[in-house]
């Protein structure tokens, strides 16, 4: 027998008739701020479970599934996620400094004002996944499928995202500042707003998408070597009063003229 208890009071919200909690059915339970920290929870089925509040600092769920569960405000400090399925999991304001959770399957997850620096993301399938003012700072998100994916205000200052498809996503004001896209399909993807400063974008796909507003295209990088199946909507406001035509919108337009075959 293994019981869950309150982080605060210490009283019990959980007994299960198992020795380990690894593969433990816990569909629906109410967990909310258990202590769940330093444990293996591999293949256990967490669906529609409760853990607002819960500190989950340093444990591991390879395979959970987690779908529908609650994990509002938690503390997921260092934890580990392969493979889980968080679909339709909320977890706002939650903290996920330093978690791996490469190849997760997130359809639909809602992670808005996460806390979540130099976490990873690799091979995550995150689509139509709302990440909206999330801090990932040094996060990787290398080879991550955000397609619709709504990053509205986010932060990715350092971020690695070579390879990421952001196709139809909104980074409408996201902050890129560093960022390394290269690789990425921004194809259809709104950012409107954005801060590009000193990002890299060496074979990054552009088509139809949107970077009105955009700050600090001028020091970004591999802007020559961007890819473009049709035209997209480039005033970058913030440096429109500036530079010749010989800088960042020379590379531009020939980059264009080059792909398109004008």
């Amino acid at each position: 027998m293994i019981e869950i208890r309150h982080r605060v009071t210490g009283s019990a919200l959980c007994r299960l008739d198992a020795s380990a909690f690894a593969g433990a059915d816990l569909r629906g339970t109410m967990l909310g701020y258990a202590e769940l920290a330093d444990l293996v929870l591999d293949d256990a089925d967490l669906r529609d479970a409760d853990l607002g509040g819960a500190d989950l600092r340093g444990s591991r769920f390879d395979r959970a599934r987690l779908r529908q569960a609650s994990l509002v405000g938690c503390d997921a400090t260092g934890t580990r996620w392969h493979g889980a399925d968080l679909s339709a999991s909320v977890w706002l304001a939650a903290d996920l400094t330093g978690a791996d959770l490469h190849g997760v399957t997130a359809l639909r997850v809602v992670m808005q004002s996460v806390t979540a620096p130099r976490a990873r993301f690799t091979d995550a399938r995150l689509l139509a996944a709302d990440l909206s003012r999330g801090r990932f700072d040094g996060a990787n998100f290398a080879g991550a499928d955000l397609t619709s994916a709504d990053l509205t205000g986010a932060r990715f200052v350092g971020a690695s995202l070579r390879g990421a498809s952001f196709v139809g996503a909104r980074l409408t004001g996201a902050d890129l500042r560093g960022a390394d896209l290269t690789d990425a399909d921004l194809s259809r993807a709104s950012l409107a707003g954005a801060r590009l400063d000193e990002a890299r974008l060496t074979r990054a796909i552009f088509a139809d998408t949107i970077l009105v507003g955009v700050q600090g295209m001028g020091s970004v990088g591999g802007l020559d070597d961007t890819i473009h199946y049709a035209r997209s909507v480039v005033d970058s406001a913030a440096d429109a009063a500036g530079g010749p035509p010989t800088g960042w919108r020379a590379a531009w337009a020939a980059a264009t003229a080059r792909t398109l075959g004008l």
